[in-house]
């Protein structure tokens, strides 16, 4: 009672562990156990020789339960897998058994036979916690055997206490199956004490389900009630849609159906990522591990192919009754694109549990999803379709038609092959057989009043010339009884331009060639002029100066320049 009324009931173990807190300050107020005053820290120990205090007892078992609520707040923070958190939680996991293994000690020195089975119980979970946790699963399955021991002695002892006793029994050995599971025995044989067995079809009334002639533990107590809690949801499913659904009329009964699929998925999503977080961590056999996942993976899938179906269902309905809602009801137009992208969607699904290991192989579900994608392959076709019909595009549903129509007979053949029911097949296949001779039959109506519209256009045409009336253009200055703005079509105008083969005539001319009638001109010839000698060179003269001048002084640079320059 203690747990549950402050804060375990929602599994808050920080409001649990800050209510032990206050109450040790209490309890070590009121008895004067205090360790010491101020800022100076003198430890006390709790003797088992001193005078009998039940309140100490109480104590050590506070103390016991502040840091086992504090180990699980940080196992539960720690999500990431971070080793300094690990070794945190541990040393809490560790300080929590050792003020069970005091409490246990000073509850044999002054309590009766009944406190003292309590604590040596409480005492045993703690170090079956502990070694879980540490990995040593062999000392953890004996201290869970044994504590689960001590509470069927107190059960068979203290019948006023099964109401307390029989969660913690169910708790502890549901550890102790995954303390065996963990270390390869076989948990089906284990005795169980919470009195749930299992249906053969794989629905779920305790610990253990039979799927594709397999059986399959659910090991863990939080696995185990959530897929308890999915078949409670696929069963209220189930109730709700046996209701009379109105989908014209309102969307309630809609709804409320399409909220309990949204919790039946966060149950089974949140099952499969504990399998797969086990998987991860797990180092003995994970055969059994993925044939979990492998169920939960195909349950959450066939319920979503149901999900879309029921949605399937709603706007078809809903598509046949346009026009037909009830005044001040303002809902959604459904448009055959909208049931298209929803037989997508299905074909979608059907192809991720296909993918799934072992279930295209297996003689059941294998040709019962394939025969489903061929039939919502025909489906989608027999909707695209109808969409195409209502943009009058008639060429293209026909197109859509005749190949719904072929993977029509190829379901067919896939379903008597393989013994399956036609019922849906044959009820498809006449609404696309009906839908096929519709659209032929308006796609010859809309041709034939193409061609009386365009008779009737050119009825008028001829080829006679009629005089035309008064043009605006020409009658600028009085235009009141003209009959129209320019003469339609167009008059030809003679205009000056140059002859077409003007310049193409010019290259297929050849003239003679008279080149030999042309006189000869004699040129005279020149005479030959004497080289003229070059001229002398002349010597340049430099002149020389008359005193040779001063030779300067070159700087050095740096500090010594300026002393060179004044010397």
């Amino acid at each position: 009672e203690m747990q549950t009324t402050h804060g375990l009931r929602s599994s808050d173990y920080t409001r649990y562990r800050q209510y032990c807190q206050r109450r040790i300050r209490r309890i070590c107020k009121s008895q004067k156990h205090l360790h010491g005053t101020g800022k100076k820290y003198e430890k006390r120990e709790i003797e088992p020789n001193g005078t009998p205090n039940i309140n100490m007892v109480l104590l050590l078992l506070l103390q016991a339960e502040r840091a086992w609520a504090y180990a699980e707040s940080l196992k539960e923070a720690n999500s990431e897998g971070d080793l300094r958190k690990q070794h945190h939680t541990l040393r809490k996991m560790t300080r929590a058994h050792k003020w069970s293994v005091d409490c246990r000690d000073l509850a044999e020195a002054w309590c009766d036979e009944g406190t003292q089975l309590q604590t040596k119980g409480y005492c045993l979970e703690r170090l079956g916690q502990l070694q879980s946790n540490r990995g040593n699963y062999e000392p953890a399955f004996e201290a869970y055997t044994q504590a689960r021991d001590v509470w069927v002695k107190m059960v068979s002892s203290y019948s006023s206490l099964n109401d307390f006793l029989m969660p913690r029994i169910t708790e502890v050995e549901q550890n102790r199956r995954l303390c065996g599971y963990k270390l390869g025995m076989d948990v089906s044989k284990f005795e169980t004490f919470s009195g749930v067995h299992v249906t053969s079809g794989g629905g779920v009334q305790g610990a253990d389900l039979q799927w594709r002639g397999k059986a399959i533990s659910l090991y863990s107590e939080k696995l185990r009630e959530l897929v308890r809690t999915a078949h409670e949801k696929a069963e209220a499913i189930t109730a709700e849609r046996a209701k009379p659904q109105d989908f014209v009329g309102g969307t309630t009964a809609l709804n409320n159906t399409l909220e309990i699929y949204d919790a039946l998925f966060i149950c089974y999503n949140d099952a499969i990522s504990i399998v797969k977080q086990d998987l991860k961590a797990e180092t003995a056999d994970s055969s059994q591990l993925h044939l979990i996942l492998n169920y939960l993976s195909v349950m959450l899938l066939d319920f979503t192919l149901q999900r879309n179906l029921y949605l399937v269902e709603a706007y078809t309905v809903r598509y046949a009754a346009r026009g037909k809602e009830k005044a001040g009801k303002k809902s959604k137009e459904i448009c055959p694109s909208d049931i298209v992208r929803l037989y997508d969607i299905l074909l979608q699904n059907l192809q991720e549990v296909l993918s799934i290991p072992g279930i295209e192989d297996d003689d059941d579900l294998g040709p019962k999803y394939e025969g489903q994608k061929l039939l919502y392959r025909a489906t989608r076709l027999f909707w695209k379709a109808e969409a195409f019909s209502r943009a009058t595009q008639y060429a293209h549903a026909v197109a859509c038609l005749s190949e719904a129509s072929q993977l029509i007979s190829d379901c067919f053949q896939f379903h008597r092959s393989r013994k399956l029911d036609t019922t849906e097949t044959e009820a498809i296949a006449t609404k696309i057989r009906a839908n096929k001779c519709i659209v032929q039959g308006r796609a010859y109506l809309l041709n034939h009043q193409q061609g009386e519209r365009l008779a009737e256009d050119t009825a008028d045409l001829s080829l006679q010339e009629d005089k035309p009336g008064r043009q605006v253009v020409n009658s600028l200055d009085n235009y009141s009884d003209c009959s129209e703005l320019i003469s339609v079509p167009l008059e030809f105008q003679c205009m000056g331009c140059k002859p077409m083969f003007y310049d193409v005539a010019a290259n297929y001319i050849h003239e003679k060639d008279i080149s030999h009638r042309m006189p000869v001109v004699v040129e005279p010839k020149k005479k030959k002029q004497k080289a003229e000698a070059p001229p002398p060179k002349t010597e340049q003269k430099t002149e020389t100066p008359d005193k040779p001048a001063p030779l300067e002084k070159k700087s050095t640079g740096g500090w010594l320049s300026s002393f060179w320059s004044s010397s």
